[in-house]
């Protein structure tokens, strides 16, 4: 549940077919609705309905989900020797998270060397643990995106990366 100002965007661009309605229904609102606090007033309580059972479309009428709004979202490519990806985001604490869906990377591990301009990140990995401290790491976050990020560092800051930068993952052997 979201505004519709493109908030969800890779997440309507991943899914196969969705649904949507508009959240219309005042019997699932709190009775005094704000114009400017919608999350408690309206997301919050709608959120709890759906978690109960209540059927999505008695919250609304339906509307089609290709009619919602969509941020310029840049897709993965798939390529003969693996895939290119985009930067899309960086966290607070600096790593990069990719438009890559983890699920593509198939078989993970050491099947896959990551390229983020000149530095080359050898395997998927599940944990940050699973390199030394300092070290780079690629791994599937818990976005469900290919994550790139320094263990106890700031890839943002040391790779000096950021949105836009490509991304490329090549099968190994």
């Amino acid at each position: 549940m979201c505004p519709d100002n493109g908030l969800i965007t890779a997440v309507l661009n991943d899914l196969p077919a969705s649904q949507a309605v508009l959240l219309e229904n005042p019997e699932y609102h709190l009775p005094h609705v704000s114009a400017t606090f919608h999350g408690r007033d309206i997301f919050a309580p709608v959120a709890a309905h759906l978690a109960r059972g209540v059927p999505l479309e008695t919250l609304g009428p339906t509307i089609d989900p290709d009619h919602l709004v969509r941020l310029p979202w840049p897709q993965p490519r798939s390529t003969d020797w693996g895939w290119e990806a985009t930067i899309v985001y960086v966290d607070h604490f600096g790593n990069l998270i990719t438009n890559l869906p983890g699920h593509v990377l198939t078989p993970p591990g050491d099947a896959w060397r990551v390229e983020v301009g000149p530095l080359t990140i050898t395997g998927i990995r599940r944990t940050f643990a699973d390199v030394a401290v300092g070290e780079p790491v690629a791994y599937v976050g818990s976005s469900g995106f290919l994550e790139l990020a320094v263990r106890q560092g700031n890839a943002r800051r040391q790779w000096n990366a950021g949105p836009g930068l490509l991304v490329r993952l090549r099968r190994v052997g």
